[in-house]
């Protein structure tokens, strides 16, 4: 049996519910690994206490929940505790939403309470559709919003047109139309109100503040061992910053300062951590070690190990998509990889071009949506000599942004 990959959510923001069989834990804890990285909160059965009555705590946690994943496999539909998961679900309108791991067909049973939503079948995509597919459908889940017919859909199901028909035939014309000015009124008004009541937007508050280490620290940087390496870096609600120090007799570790605070603390494992990047939740940080790609969930672990062996040993920068993708340069004179924070091979995204005279494509950023990413090209050591160019993950396609620049960062817009 695989070991539980991480704590069940416990908190107070939105969360789903994972239906699955434990014999399938191997494959389906992966699943809910990447999951877990792209921002989305899980509950399973690992957040059962012990002394606590397992159905009630399992009801207690459907009845709380925004949606319910089922992975379906050919264990999981012959399960009776699966089964009566997904029955609970649908019988307190939770939305649904089924990712069949292999071809086993649903049950009748579920046919029935699932209506005419669709599941989502992982052999037909490759890895990177499946998981845009995955993540798309589950972010519509909480406001209600579906997705096309052909698409894998969650959400309840809508009442069929021809009761919804038959129904409006048995108001009368003049109450319809009661209805139709009553709802024209309000909405004048609200709008009305809106108009004169907003209030001009604040202006958004800066933040300075001074980074002050410990005594005995300082940032590592500049050594034939992580230069190149940015040591730093700021969490995506500009609440926290994980730096990589150097202590007296040379070691280095990450540090994590909440900036509510006036002081920081190592981070248990992260031992030679430099390079350090948030997740997009702001709740993990990827980085370079022992010329291995690692992440760490704040504040104190797990550290786990994305990619075994990266070949360089300078990581000038890397970048951590809202999708669960990171993109990094693993050496000075490469081109970027990209791999998944839930771990795999890292595959090729861009190789320099030698007959150009580009040296090393490095210092990526992920662009909203996690489609584009800007990165930057180099054809020597001075300024005058790098560009920044945007890159489309889809096509390979690149095109010039900005001469004579480096680190190029996307910021509200700009």
């Amino acid at each position: 049996m695989a070991k539980n990959p991480f704590p069940a959510y416990q908190g107070d923001e939105p969360y789903f519910f994972v239906s699955y069989a434990h014999e399938d834990a191997d494959v389906v804890y992966g699943e809910m690994t990447w999951l877990r990285d792209a921002g989305f909160n899980l509950w399973y059965d690992d957040g059962i206490h012990v002394g606590t009555v397992w159905r009630r705590a399992i009801a207690e946690s459907l009845a709380s929940a925004s949606g319910l994943i089922f992975f379906c496999t050919a264990r999981s539909v012959a399960s009776d505790n699966c089964l009566k998961e997904v029955g609970y679900a649908d019988a307190e309108q939770r939305p649904v939403f089924v990712v069949q791991l292999d071809d086993t067909p649903l049950p009748p049973e579920l046919k029935l309470s699932l209506g005419d939503r669709q599941a989502l079948v992982r052999s037909k995509f490759d890895e990177r559709d499946y998981r845009e597919r995955l993540t798309s459908a589950l972010r519509l889940l909480p406001e209600g919003v579906g997705v096309p017919a052909n698409e894998a859909t969650l959400g309840h199901r809508p009442e069929p047109i021809r009761s919804r028909a038959r129904s409006m035939r048995l108001w009368s014309r003049e109450r319809r139309l009661k209805v139709l000015a009553t709802a024209l009124g309000i909405a004048l008004v609200v709008t009305l109100a809106m108009v004169v009541l907003r209030a001009p937007p604040e202006p958004a508050m800066v933040t300075r503040f001074t980074l002050t280490l410990p005594v005995g620290l300082e940032l590592a940087m500049g050594s034939d061992e992580v230069r190149e390496a940015i040591p730093f870096a700021l969490s995506p609600n500009s609440r926290r910053v994980v730096y990589s120090a150097r202590d007296t007799s040379g070691s280095v570790q990450l540090h994590l300062r909440s900036l509510d605070q006036f002081d920081s603390h190592a981070i248990p494992g992260t031992d030679g951590g430099v390079a350090p990047v948030f997740s997009p939740d702001g709740q993990s940080v990827a980085f370079m070690s022992d010329g291995a790609l690692k992440k760490v969930r704040l504040p104190a672990g797990p550290v786990i190990t994305i990619v075994d062996r990266v070949f360089g040993d300078r990581l000038g920068s890397a970048s951590w998509g809202e999708d669960g993708m990171i993109l990094f340069a693993p050496s000075f004179t490469s081109g970027l990889y990209r791999v998944w924070a839930a771990g795999g091979d890292p595959t090729v995204l861009t190789t320099p071009d030698a007959e150009l005279g580009e040296l090393s494509h490095g210092e990526p950023a992920l662009l909203p949506g996690a489609e584009t990413a800007l990165l930057t090209i180099r054809s020597g050591m001075l300024l005058d000599e790098s560009r920044v160019d945007v890159l489309s993950l889809e096509t390979g396609e690149r095109h010039a942004v900005v001469e004579g620049a480096v680190m190029a960062r996307y910021a509200a817009g700009y």
